[in-house]
C-alpha cells in the first residue's frame, strides 16, 4: 500500500514537471530549433555536400595565399624597416658630422674674429706710431730748416766776416805799414812829433794808429 501511494506521488509530480515543462516557451522555441536544424541537416544532399567541399577548398587555398601574401608583405615591411632604419642612421651619421663641421667653422670664426680684433689693434698702435713719426718728421723737417738757415746766415756771416777781417786785416797791414810813432801830453787831446813845443810839460809815446783809435787828433803846428 505505501509502495503504490509513493509511486502514485512521483508520477503526478513528473506530469507536473511535464505541464510545466511544455508551458515554458523557451523550451518549445528549442524543441522547434532542434527539429529545424536535424531537417536542414538531413535536407542537405549530396551534391551540396560536394559544393560546400568544393567552397571549403577554395577558401583554404584562398587562406593559404593570403597568408603567403601576409609573410611577403611582412617580408617585405620588414626589409623596407631595416632600409628606413639605415637610410636613418646614414641621416644622423650626416648631421653629427655636419654639426661636427659647424662647429669647427664657428670656432675658426671665432679665432679669426680674435684676431681681427688683435690686428685693428695693432693697426691702431701702428696708425698711433704713424702719426708720433710724422709729427716728429715735421718737427725735424722745420728743425732741420732752421738750421740751414741758421747755416745759410752763417755762412752769409762767416763770409761777409771773412771779407770784413780781409780787409780789416788789410787795412790793419796798410795802417801798420803806415804807423809811427807819436806823441800826447797828459791833458791835451792832440798827438805830436818829437819836436813839438807842446811836449815840454809832459811827453808820452804812442802809436799813430792807437793815439788815433783813442781819440787823439794831429796837431796843426808840428803836423806829425
Amino acid at each position: 500500500m505505501e509502495l503504490n501511494g509513493e509511486n502514485n506521488v512521483s508520477a503526478i509530480e513528473d506530469k507536473e514537471k511535464k505541464k510545466l515543462f511544455w508551458k515554458d516557451k523557451k523550451n518549445i522555441a528549442i524543441i522547434i530549433l532542434v527539429f529545424l536544424l536535424l531537417f536542414a541537416i538531413f535536407s542537405i544532399s549530396n551534391s551540396d555536400v560536394s559544393s560546400l567541399n568544393n567552397k571549403i577548398s577554395e577558401l583554404s587555398n584562398q587562406i593559404v595565399e593570403l597568408e603567403e601574401k601576409n609573410n611577403n608583405l611582412e617580408i617585405k615591411i620588414s626589409e623596407s624597416k631595416n632600409q628606413e632604419n639605415s637610410q636613418i642612421e646614414e641621416l644622423q651619421k650626416n648631421i653629427t658630422e655636419k654639426e661636427t663641421h659647424i662647429k669647427n667653422i664657428e670656432n675658426a670664426l671665432n679665432n679669426l674674429t680674435s684676431e681681427k680684433v688683435t690686428l685693428q689693434n695693432q693697426v691702431s698702435e701702428l696708425t698711433s706710431q704713424k702719426q708720433s713719426l710724422e709729427g716728429q718728421v715735421t718737427s725735424l723737417t722745420n728743425e732741420k730748416q732752421e738750421l740751414e738757415k741758421k747755416v745759410s746766415v752763417q755762412t752769409t756771416t762767416s763770409t761777409t766776416t771773412t771779407k770784413s777781417s780781409s780787409n780789416s786785416s788789410s787795412a790793419v797791414a796798410s795802417s801798420q805799414a803806415n804807423s809811427y810813432t807819436v806823441y800826447v801830453t797828459k791833458t791835451g787831446d792832440k798827438y805830436h812829433t818829437g819836436g813839438c813845443s807842446y811836449l815840454r810839460q809832459s811827453k808820452i809815446s804812442k802809436d799813430k794808429n792807437s793815439a788815433i783809435s783813442q781819440g787823439y787828433t794831429p796837431c796843426s803846428r808840428c803836423n806829425p
